[in-house]
This record gives structure tokens, sequence and C-alpha cells, in this order.
């Protein structure tokens, strides 16, 4: 697939020129360098997900089945990608808000952050139940960014990298309002069954 030439200026212009484009043809490609679904010719070679991709902006414009590997592939490897994808609430988004409802009569108009905190809330319980437990009682959305950050901790990411993924100033914040104790067995190792990043022991425990 293909963006037009004034779409792909405004991309490079916005987010850099990309060096490889992950999913094209000799004729749609965006870059001199490119993989391609079926292309022999394809100077970086045939199928980008079948080879490692080098470090430097890569570029997709891709069919939505291959979307979910394509983002698992950034997830686990951290490269970086200028992804483009349909737009299905473009019709009817009243929005730049990311979330947007769905019910009338507010179909396209931003969720609230108290409905959101619900959502959130309702997840984390459903999971608590579907494991014949009770969640804690003082459970708020909130709970996820002292559970996340401290899980963070203890798998081995710095402190410095915590603080500027959560965009506290200082570690004090984190040390203060968030740290929670994770290395003692409880009921979110059960419900959440926690475990190691694939091919990494856990910390020792002291």
């Amino acid at each position: 697939m293909a963006a037009t030439q004034k779409d792909k200026c405004q991309i490079w212009d916005r987010f850099g020129e990309a060096t490889i484009d992950l999913f094209a043809t000799r004729y749609n490609t965006q870059c001199l360098s490119f993989f391609s679904p079926n292309d022999q010719d394809a100077l970086m070679g045939v199928d980008a997900l079948a080879h490692p991709w080098l470090r430097v902006l890569l570029y997709a414009f891709l069919l939505l089945a291959l979307i979910p590997t394509t983002l698992t592939r950034v997830k686990q490897e951290g490269p970086s990608l200028i992804l483009i994808a349909p737009n299905w609430t473009k019709e009817f988004r009243k929005t730049d808000q990311l979330f947007v409802s769905w019910a009338r009569p507010h179909i396209g108009k931003p969720i609230t952050k108290q409905h959101l905190s619900h959502w959130i809330v309702g997840a984390i319980a459903l999971a608590y139940s579907s494991k014949g437990m009770q969640p804690p009682a003082a459970l708020r959305a909130h709970s996820t960014r002292g559970m996340a950050t401290s899980w963070a901790l203890f798998w081995g990411i710095s402190i410095r990298e915590i603080c500027a993924a959560a965009n506290w100033a200082s570690p004090h914040t984190f040390a203060m309002f968030y740290r929670l104790d994770v290395t003692a067995p409880t009921l979110v190792h059960t419900v959440l069954s926690v475990c190691p990043p694939e091919g990494q022991d856990p910390p020792a425990r002291e």
C-alpha cells in the first residue's frame, strides 16, 4: 500500500524521513530500501517479519491482519516505526482525544475520565473474580500506576527510566507515593499470573 506524495511529505515533515519501507513493492515503496511480501528484487528481502530490522526509522503501510504481529515485534525489539493505519472513526469522531463514545447520543464525543476510571476498575475487578477472589476494597484506576512501575523496578528497570516513562521529575515521587512491595506473595501474583520476561530469570530475593 502507498501514501500519496502529499501525505508522504507531511509524514516526513512531522516524524522524520524513514529509511526502510517494511511492506512494499518496487511500484509503491516510500523508501529506497524496502522489504516486499513477494518481490524477489526487493533490496532488503522478502517478508519483513522473517528478517532482522535495522536500527533506523522504519515505515509501514500494511494490511490490517499484519498490524498485531508488527506491533508485537516493535514492542519486543523497540525499533522506531511510522505505522500508517486506517482511521475507522474519522467519519464520526468529534475530538482528537483517543477514546471516544459509541453510545448515543454521545457518539464521537470524548469519554470522560470518570468513565475510563470505571472501566479500568471494572477490568481489574473482573480479573480478581475470574480467580474466585474479591478485589481490594480501595481499588482505584490510579492503582495501576503504582503496580506497573513497582513491577518494572522489580524486573530491573532503572529508576531513571521509570521516572521518565511516568513523567516524574524525581524518584522521590515514586518512593513516597507509588512504590509497592511486590516481592511477597499476594493476591496480585495469582490474579495477574506474573512471570518474568522470556529468557529472563526473576531477580534474586533477599
